[in-house]
């Protein structure tokens, strides 16, 4: 986790983040599912890489 860098959550359900200068991008089929507790664990290891958008 503290490679990853330009973390960010879109549309609640859609998880984002840049590793070793690539693009991932984990998208959630339920809508009920939050791609913000993957940020929450993010912002607690690596706070520098995470933003809310």
């Amino acid at each position: 986790m503290s490679e990853l860098s330009a973390s960010q959550v879109m549309e609640a359900n859609q998880f984002e983040f840049y590793f070793d200068g690539s693009i991932y991008v984990f998208g959630f089929k339920r809508p009920a599912t939050s791609g913000f507790k993957y940020l929450n664990v993010l912002q607690i290891q690596n706070p520098a890489a995470a933003e809310v958008i």
